[in-house]
């Protein structure tokens, strides 16, 4: 029986701003949207990532971004990485704009549960 790795991930928008899913971009596995959606202040799901199957054991891997509008008017982005590896590992980073912290716990065991976290303001 073959084991694929799974990413269920969260992100606690600390921030005066909605955040809105842009792209998604996948190394490796399939990748499911949860909330296109994330108000100010607000914490919700934000994907599900999955090895591929297919008979062998595999991971997955890749990149979420999310877009917000600061105060004034431009037009910023948070990029969530994600990299879950059957063999080796797990490292979830978080790129923000100047001005803003991102942050991740760092699980390492087979199939996680992660929480992004974004805070601060660019303006």
């Amino acid at each position: 029986m073959y084991q694929l790795e799974t990413v269920t991930a969260s992100l606690a928008n600390n921030t005066p701003y909605t955040l809105t899913y842009q792209s998604s971009s996948q190394e490796l596995g399939n990748f499911y949207t949860k909330n296109q959606t994330i108000a100010a202040g607000a914490e919700a799901a934000v994907f599900y990532a999955a090895g591929v199957g297919g008979g062998s054991d595999t991971g997955c891997e890749g990149a979420v971004v999310y877009n917000f509008t600061d105060g004034n008017g431009n037009t910023q982005s948070i990029t969530l990485c994600y990299k879950d590896p059957f063999f080796g590992s797990n490292a979830f980073t978080v790129t923000c704009p100047s001005g803003m912290s991102g942050s991740a716990n760092q699980p390492q065991s087979g199939s996680v549960v992660i929480t992004y976290t974004v805070g601060g303001s660019t303006d």
